[in-house]
């Protein structure tokens, strides 16, 4: 499930890119940066750490 939904993320992106890269050729600047934004931002969301449990030092009433 987990490695699905980076694949999923790591798809978006890359079309992202790759639809802000052609946007930009032919001259649409609005689009090619909304799309090289949001693959940017898409990739930076890849290499966030995701918290998988809590760690407690020592309690909570002292």
């Amino acid at each position: 499930m987990f490695s699905f939904v980076i694949y999923a993320l790591l798809m978006a992106a890359t079309y992202c890119l790759v639809r802000g890269i052609s946007d930009l050729r032919q001259q649409r600047y609005i689009w090619a940066a909304a799309g090289l934004l949001i693959g940017i931002i898409s990739i930076g969301i890849l290499f966030l750490p995701i918290e998988t449990h809590a760690v407690s030092i020592g309690p909570l009433n002292s």
